[in-house]
């Protein structure tokens, strides 16, 4: 809230790189493959929209499912809920 009311491209660069760093890590510890068997480069695409998707709803809801190692796993399940406590108050 307060990065969006200091400018819009401050909330979404923050937005921006909190996801880039999210699929980073997925991507170098080899987790970044999901579930979907869709086959040639809709494996990547799919993959890459639900770890997206999945990291936007934990960021706004603090979803407890999402901290198993097949999701979001503990560390960064509990970096994004401090992010949202710490924020709260503050905004």
């Amino acid at each position: 809230v307060l990065l969006g009311l200091i400018g819009r491209n401050w909330a979404l660069g923050f937005v921006g790189a909190d996801l880039g760093l999210f699929v980073i890590i997925k991507v170098l510890r080899g987790d970044s493959w999901y579930w979907a068997p869709v086959g040639g480069y809709g494996e990547i695409v799919t993959s890459t929209i639900a770890r997206i998707l999945v990291k936007i709803v934990t960021d706004f809801t603090s979803n407890v499912q999402a901290r198993h190692p097949c999701e979001m796993g503990g560390v960064s399940w509990l970096s994004s809920f401090i992010v949202a406590m710490v924020s709260l108050p503050v905004a």
